[in-house]
């Protein structure tokens, strides 16, 4: 497709999300999470990939939805050096998608993220920056937590 660019999508209860795919490190599946002692806002947890402590960004509690999933699905991404895992229900795969994609009306879905609308396989697409959804003060925070 000319002038496309590939997205990662996922659910996150029964919405789809796409993410560029150039955000995203990895997906894992944690099988242990450990919890915080105070954790910052919208972090469940650590677990660990490849002997590195990751905090788990906890997705449908940000967006106010539901889980429909029972495992622990988690898109792994680097945000300003920290590795952060962002929790979702079921991990799709990959689409292209047009790199002109209408923008959503931020007011309607309530985030300082823009998110765009893609058209995959006869269902609309969430695209976002999950690296824009953690404030900077709170990716400083983590790291001097996961350093402790």
């Amino acid at each position: 497709m000319a002038n496309s660019t590939r997205i990662f999508i996922f659910h996150v209860g029964n919405i789809l999300f796409g993410v560029p795919v150039e955000e995203v490190i990895q997906v894992a599946r944690p099988t242990e999470l450990t919890p915080f002692r105070k954790p910052p806002k919208n972090m469940l947890g650590t677990f660990v990939v490849r002997d590195k402590n990751i905090p788990l960004f906890d997705l449908p509690g940000y967006f106010g939805l539901a889980r429909t999933g029972t495992s622990l699905n988690s898109v792994i991404c680097d945000i300003r050096g920290q590795l952060v895992g962002f929790l979702a229900d079921n991990l799709s795969g990959v689409a292209s998608v047009p790199t002109n994609l209408p923008l959503l009306d931020k007011d309607v879905f309530k985030t300082k993220n823009p998110v765009r609308i893609a058209h995959v396989q006869n269902q609309l697409v969430q695209v976002l920056s999950l690296k824009n959804l953690i404030a900077p003060a709170t990716i400083t925070a983590l790291k001097r937590v996961l350093t402790t």
